[in-house]
């Protein structure tokens, strides 16, 4: 039987850091994000935050809310533990419980902190007209302020959550809070207290 687990988080919580650890665990990484990069590729579109968020957007109300799931969740075939990074709809939540064994996880950090981060991986990563602005952009957007119910949603979908790790102390907490979850058996409801 195939088991999923949702990451939620806003912008720079620290999704990807738990995802690696979920990975050494064996784990198979999927983004949903990818589905969207393809779609900007054969569109020839620029691969930026903007364009993902906007494409995004678009392909759930062509299809529905749930569409980016759906694309993820045929992309990982037969895989038996997988790890879906992005999720930002309360559809693409109530899709996974209805057709997988899914536990959801959010991901939460001070918006300080966020930003913090967010500012080294650009220092990093050298991306080109990103700033502290780009930031508060992108954040309220994935809040859902100004986002029909097919938009981005993240504070909707945690509220949906399963269990939430707080993300504000060292990489060390990080990963002994991501441990203890993975030691529990995320598919009966049986998670310690965390953070």
């Amino acid at each position: 039987m195939q088991q999923v687990v949702g990451l939620v988080g806003y912008i720079a919580s620290g999704k990807s850091t738990v995802s690696e650890h979920f990975i050494e665990q064996g784990f198979r990484y999927f983004k949903l994000s990818d589905v969207i990069r393809q779609e900007c590729v054969s569109r020839g579109l620029e691969i930026n935050r903007t364009n993902l968020q906007n494409v995004g957007n678009e392909l759930r109300v062509k299809h529905d809310a749930s569409y980016l799931v759906e694309r993820t969740l045929q992309s990982a075939g037969r895989s038996k533990k997988i790890i879906i990074d992005g999720i930002r709809n309360p559809e693409e939540i109530k899709y996974l419980r209805e057709h997988s064994p899914a536990f959801i996880l959010g991901i939460i950090a001070p918006k300080y902190v966020r930003l913090e981060r967010y500012m080294d991986r650009l220092a990093e990563r050298g991306e080109d007209g990103m700033n502290k602005a780009a930031f508060y952009r992108a954040d309220k957007r994935e809040q859902g302020i100004g986002e029909d119910t097919t938009g981005q949603q993240v504070s909707a979908c945690l509220d949906m959550v399963d269990h939430t790790i707080k993300n504000n102390g060292s990489l060390d907490d990080l990963l002994i809070d991501c441990e203890e979850v993975l030691q529990t058996n995320l598919f009966t409801g049986e998670i310690p207290v965390i953070g």
